[in-house]
């Protein structure tokens, strides 16, 4: 199940940190915006407006993903990890389909995201669930991201 992200949980606060930093070690580094979100995501994710949101399966946090608010206007889906162990079960979809309702009951039209095209499943997968690429790069927060997609919410 997808549950949404609860600051008291210890395993929710320690799973957003580990289960995004298993896959930034496996394909890039960690870097300093990183680290500052896993070690306050109430305060640089939630409490600007964003959200969380945790899949469990069998009571174990496998998977994350996070609604990320840029501007009053711009919001950014982020943070989607999903345990090696339960990839290609679509875990990872199904956080991407709440993030997007979360954002459309916001009120939001569109929302965006960054990637790298050195993913091999992360850009065809967001394509197939309807992203395209974004007439211009949404930031440049992360050295990593080499793409910027966005999908309308309509």
């Amino acid at each position: 199940d997808i549950v949404a992200f609860d600051p008291a949980a210890p395993d929710h606060v320690r799973y957003f940190a580990a289960l995004n930093i298993e896959w930034l070690e496996q394909y890039f580094t960690v870097e300093p915006v990183d680290y500052t979100m896993f070690a306050d995501p109430v305060g640089y994710i939630i409490a600007p407006g964003g959200a969380i949101y945790m899949a469990r399966v069998h009571g174990q946090i496998v998977g994350t993903c996070a609604l990320i608010k840029r501007s009053d206007t711009v919001y950014e889906m982020g943070k989607v990890a999903v345990s090696r162990l339960f990839q290609a079960k679509g875990i990872g979809t199904r956080l991407v389909a709440v993030i997007e309702d979360h954002a459309r009951g916001l009120g939001l039209t569109t929302l965006y995201l960054t990637s790298s095209t050195r993913l091999p499943h992360a850009v065809p997968t967001y394509r197939k669930l309807g992203w395209v690429d974004s007439l211009e790069p949404l930031h440049t927060a992360y050295k990593r991201s080499d793409i910027s997609l966005q999908k309308a919410l309509a």
